[in-house]
C-alpha cells in the first residue's frame, strides 16, 4: 500500500510537476484540469497497486490455483445478474437511509477523533466533487474506472476473494468469516460515519460470494452499487436530483 502510494505520487510529480504536492485544499483542484487529471491518475495507480497487484502477488506466492479459479471462474448466469441488479436497486434506498442515520452519530467523548474523521470524509467528498466537475467523455470514463470498476475488482479480490476464504478456513464458520471480513472492509474506508452502511454492503457481498460460488457476483454488486452512487453524486452536483 505504501509502495503504491509513493509510486503514484512520485510518477505524478514527474508527469505534472510539484504542484501536485502543493495542494492543501481539495476544492482548489476543481479550477485546475491538470490537477484533476493528476489526482485521478494517482487514485487509479494507488488503488490498482494496493488491491489488485498486491492481491495477485499474494496469491501467486501462496495459492496459484486460486488465481486460476478466479480468472477462469464461471461468470454469473442471467438470472443471477438480474437478481443482483434487483438486490442493489432495492437495497439502495435503505442503505441511503442508514447512511443518513450513521451521519448523525457523535463522538462527543473524543471530539478530536470525530473532527479528524469528519475532515477526512469532507476531503474525500471534495475530491469526488472535483472529479465530477469534469464533464468530458474521457473524464466520465475515468470516473467510472476509479470509482466503480477498480474498487469492485480490487476490493472484492482482497476481501471476498482472499480474506473471507482464509478466515473461513481458520475458523470453520462462514458466517463469522463474512461478518469479520465486512467489518474490516468497512474500516478500510476510514469513515466511521459511513461504517454501518458499508458493513451492510460488505455482508451482502460476502453472502453473494458464498451462495453464488463465484467472485464475479460480489464484483458485479459492488460495481453496480458504486455506479449508482457515482450517478447520484453527479446528478446531485448538477442539481438534477435531491439525493444528498
Amino acid at each position: 500500500m505504501l509502495f503504491s502510494s509513493l509510486f503514484a505520487m512520485g510518477s505524478a510529480v514527474l508527469f505534472w510537476g510539484k504542484q501536485v504536492l502543493e495542494v492543501s485544499d481539495p476544492s482548489v483542484i476543481q479550477s485546475n484540469p491538470s490537477l484533476i487529471a493528476a489526482y485521478k491518475y494517482m487514485q487509479m495507480v494507488n488503488h490498482a497497486g494496493t488491491f489488485l497487484l498486491s492481491g495477485f502477488i499474494y496469491l501467486f506466492f501462496t495459492d496459484r490455483q486460486r488465481i486460476k479459479r478466479i480468472s477462469t471462474g464461471r461468470l454469473p448466469s442471467q438470472p443471477q445478474i438480474w437478481m443482483v441488479l434487483l438486490l442493489i436497486i432495492i437495497s439502495t434506498p435503505w442503505i441511503s437511509k442508514v447512511y443518513e442515520w450513521n451521519q448523525s452519530f457523535s463522538l462527543s467523548r473524543w471530539p478530536s477523533v470525530e473532527q479528524w474523521f469528519r475532515q477526512t470524509a469532507q476531503q474525500s467528498e471534495d475530491i469526488m466533487n472535483a472529479f465530477l466537475y469534469q464533464p468530458s467523455v474521457k473524464g466520465t470514463i475515468a470516473n467510472f474506472l476509479i470509482i466503480a470498476i477498480l474498487p469492485a475488482l480490487g476490493e472484492e479480490l482482497i476481501f471476498r476473494g482472499i480474506l473471507q476464504p482464509l478466515l473461513s478456513e481458520w475458523w470453520k464458520n462462514i458466517h463469522l468469516s463474512i461478518l469479520i471480513t465486512a467489518v474490516l472492509f468497512s474500516l478500510m474506508h476510514l469513515d466511521i460515519f459511513g461504517f454501518i452502511p458499508r458493513l451492510g454492503l460488505g455482508i451482502m457481498f460476502g453472502y453473494l460470494y458464498y451462495f453464488g460460488a463465484t467472485l464475479w457476483l460480489p464484483i458485479l454488486a459492488h460495481f453496480l452499487n458504486n455506479s449508482l452512487a457515482l450517478v447520484a453524486s453527479f446528478l446531485s452536483e448538477k442539481h438534477l436530483t435531491n439525493i444528498p
